[in-house]
């Protein structure tokens, strides 16, 4: 055995939700995007092609309703326009076996109880009768209704496919069915929702999603820089990572800038906008950008200690136009520590893990994969710890 490699890997996957009782919940502002106009429009079946909405704003960052956090599973919407219609698009993650739940498959039924997608769109100046709501699930079957009345049936498409691991949808409606013509100059309020067991959404609305004046704010630019807020990854314990995108439609050079910062939770700050030299963000990019132009984005921004936090999200232009702004609590966890010790002339190894960041009640995954060359290993796992402040001990036979 003492000439022999044994391998052990060992990982920990925890639970950590945070409830609404835990912390006091702070004013949140509404989050603001700029919607450019486009000379691509996608094609609404479904699929989410590379490079198709490259002509669209990008957001994410949805908030868990119950616990006022970033959501454990993140949304993406693409959103654009033209002269006849309004496009979205959404990137929507399950898990690699799993389907949307869903029992709707007519029009104007329960579709809203189903895992479904919610949109609502309030047009400038406009009142509780100009508010529109257009749900989809991922049978195809859609619900819509315009001030409460459930007996309007716009004309809209809304297709959707599912594929291991992802649900994606696109959705088009013309502007005449939103009693509009062309908005450009305009700013809208606006909600983006998910329901899939919990419910999340890009604005926080504390109870339910239709609640008009904490709506976002989605100004449509016609030619203007671009924000594609792509993925957050929050994965590794005391840190995250923000993915994303900058481009323009305007044919000239514009300088757009986007930046992400991680300050402690309280009253959001007023804050400027993300610029060269600016040290007001944590992370910024700063490229030069020209029709046609993509630049990425990556920020990794990393917390100290554990605890909650506000989240900023911002982009801008050199003309002093803001692109995109987002304020997001989150709960920072500490890494959960884990250590091999492995002694290979007594046959044994040792893992300490120490899960004394985890909470009462949470629920963790202790995978362990031992082999060594020329063959399975088979042994005894023995382990007695502490979680949560309460003893637990386990012991399991296994064969690797």
């Amino acid at each position: 055995m003492d000439r022999q490699l044994l391998v052990l890997v060992v990982a920990l996957l925890a639970g950590t939700a945070a409830s609404a009782q835990d912390v006091p919940l702070a004013e949140i502002p509404p989050p603001m995007m700029v919607a450019p106009a486009t000379t691509r429009p996608p094609v609404i079946d479904g699929t989410i092609e590379p490079g198709e909405w490259r002509q669209a704003a990008s957001t994410t960052a949805f908030i868990n309703l119950a616990d006022a956090n970033l959501a454990e599973v993140q949304t993406v919407v693409h959103l654009c326009y033209d002269s006849e219609r309004l496009y979205m698009g959404f990137d929507l993650p399950i898990g690699p076996e799993e389907l949307p739940r869903t029992t709707a498959t007519a029009r104007d039924t329960g579709v809203w109880a189903d895992d479904s997608i919610e949109v609502y769109l309030l047009g400038e100046g406009g009142g509780d009768g100009n508010i529109y709501q257009l749900v989809g699930n991922s049978a195809g079957a859609i619900f819509d209704q315009r001030g409460g009345d459930k007996s309007w049936d716009g004309d809209w498409q809304f297709v959707n496919r599912v594929e291991r691991g992802l649900w994606t949808a696109e959705l088009s409606i013309a502007w005449r069915e939103l009693g509009t013509t062309e908005p450009t100059g305009q700013t809208w309020r606006a909600q983006f929702a998910r329901s899939a067991g919990v419910f999340t959404a890009w604005a926080y609305t504390v109870k339910g999603y239709n609640n008009p004046p904490l709506w976002g704010h989605l100004k449509f630019a016609g030619e203007t820089g671009m924000a594609r807020f792509l993925a957050l990854d929050t994965s590794l314990p005391g840190s995250l990572t923000v993915d994303g995108t900058l481009s323009t439609t305007t044919p000239d050079t514009l300088r757009v800038s986007a930046g992400a910062d991680l300050q402690p939770f309280g009253p959001a700050q007023e804050k400027s906008l993300p610029a060269p030299n600016n040290p007001d963000w944590q992370r910024k990019s700063n490229p030069l950008t020209s029709g046609g132009a993509v630049n990425s984005f990556n920020f990794t921004l990393a917390a100290q200690d554990e605890g909650r936090r506000l989240l900023y999200l911002g982009a801008a232009d050199d003309r002093g136009n803001v692109l995109h702004h987002q304020v997001v609590p989150l709960v920072i966890k500490r890494p959960t520590w884990v250590q091999l010790l492995a002694h290979p002339s007594e046959r044994q190894a040792y893992v300490a893990v120490d899960l004394r960041t985890q909470a009462a009640g949470e629920t963790f995954d202790l995978y362990i994969k031992a082999q060594q060359r020329g063959g399975p290993y088979r042994g005894i796992l023995e382990w007695e710890g502490l979680a949560g402040g309460r003893q637990r001990a386990m012991t399991a036979n296994t064969v690797c």
